[in-house]
């Protein structure tokens, strides 16, 4: 009697474990449910704000430590339209630059590259992330603080090697060649850039 008493607690026991979590996935999809509307009523321009200074954006009510998954997949519903909503162009030639190395891809390279879909549009918030219209009449800033920063740090390699220092454990000589020639390169391109700007302005002038 007390082994079928205890099968019977055990089968219980098993039916409100089940009926527990199947009310714990309700709640969660209404949850989710709720946030996703929310989202679906901000603005475009919102939106890219948003996740364009917070990676990983904060919960505007509920549990939680981010919402970055449904800010992206928010970004990812609209898609094109996110693009035409900021006035950015949606031509796949259309040039874009990097906003920390001021590299400049095509719109299409830089999707295909991310989500290896030539016509899709699904992973467009790693544009509005990182990248935004390159205007071949404004300054590169973003190319200039990279490429400055990247001379800092070469003469920074290079005053150790002086000092018989090694950053990268390849050997003082190996490291102070290497150095020396990423130094070269990057003050090579920031000139260029500073001549492209002259030209610019001059032609404007």
């Amino acid at each position: 009697m007390s082994e079928q008493l205890s099968l019977l607690d055990f089968k219980l026991q098993n039916i409100e474990e089940r009926e527990t979590k199947q009310q714990q996935n309700i709640q969660k999809e209404l949850e989710e449910q709720k946030i996703k509307e929310h989202l679906s009523k901000k603005s475009t321009a919102e939106l890219a704000l948003i996740l364009r200074a917070i990676c990983h954006p904060k919960p505007d009510f509920g549990d939680g430590n981010t919402w970055r998954g449904y800010y992206l997949e928010e970004f990812s519903r609209r898609g094109k339209q996110f693009l035409i909503d900021l006035n950015w162009p949606i031509e796949r030639d259309s040039l874009y630059v990097n906003l920390h190395t001021g590299c400049i891809k095509t719109l299409g390279v830089e999707l295909s590259g991310i989500c290896g879909n030539k016509e899709g549009y699904e992973h467009v918030w790693a544009i509005i992330e990182h990248w935004e219209p390159y205007r071949k009449d404004k300054p590169n800033t973003y190319l200039i603080k990279h490429l400055q920063d990247k001379i800092k740090t070469e003469k920074e390699n290079l005053e150790k090697c002086s000092k018989g220092e090694c950053s990268h454990g390849m050997g003082i000589n190996t490291e102070k060649k290497m150095a020396k020639e990423a130094l070269r390169n990057a003050e090579i391109e920031l000139h260029s850039e500073r001549c492209r700007i002259k030209n610019v302005f001059s032609n404007f002038n």
